[in-house]
């Protein structure tokens, strides 16, 4: 692939229709004198890149209201994308966990605000559902600890309200399956067999284990 045009650590990506891959924010080091590497060296990006297969080329999706990193992108499935959390910093601080969201019409190259998450939430999980809401699950809060709650973007009316929490919180990406249902697996920290999440009951199942 061409390169993207700035060095991105720790950027949100997401695959969209028609073969494009979207990435936004991250981190930006010098690419030279990487042994000097530093808190006070970080710069946290807000700008957005889209990756067209068609044209083997990278172009441009605008500029994020601020700069983000460990965040998470939502393919909204035309051509809008919802990113949602992560932390930002200047250069020397330790950075702050973000509740904020916006969503990105790359076409326009446009991006405005959407209402913020109940909890700041730094590498949420998150995935779209079969009726247009997103589902919000885990992620790292101020604390360093995991935000032990989850909620959902109801996209209509703009709000988000918490709804029934997993038994168990992991770090690993949830998938929509073709019934509607969201399956959660794995996350590499030892944790029990996936659950399934019932967006109708709103309700967690188990899986057996293997």
């Amino acid at each position: 692939l061409p390169a993207a045009a700035p060095f991105r650590v720790h950027p949100a990506r997401c695959a969209l229709p028609n073969g494009r891959f979207f990435v936004s924010g991250g981190t930006q080091y010098p690419r030279s004198g990487s042994a000097k590497r530093g808190e006070d060296e970080r710069l946290a990006l807000a700008s957005t890149e889209v990756y067209v297969a068609e044209s083997d080329h990278w172009e441009p999706g605008g500029e994020m209201s601020g700069p983000r990193v460990s965040h998470t992108a939502v393919a909204m499935g035309d051509s809008r994308v919802l990113v949602l959390g992560g932390m930002t910093f200047v250069r020397g601080s330790p950075g702050t966990c973000l509740d904020r969201v916006e969503i990105g019409d790359l076409d326009r190259k446009v991006w405005s605000d959407v209402a913020p998450m109940q909890f700041p939430r730094e590498m949420p999980n998150a995935v779209m559902l079969a009726d247009g809401r997103v589902l919000v699950i885990g992620g790292q809060g101020s604390d360093v600890n995991d935000v032990a709650s989850a909620e959902i973007l109801d996209t209509p009316g703009n709000c988000w309200r918490t709804t029934t929490p997993p038994g168990n919180f992991r770090r690993a990406d949830p998938v929509l399956l073709k019934d509607g249902r969201v399956l959660w697996f794995g996350g590499g920290r030892g944790e029990p067999a996936g659950e399934l999440f019932d967006p109708l009951s709103e309700t967690w199942a188990p899986l057996p284990l293997l």
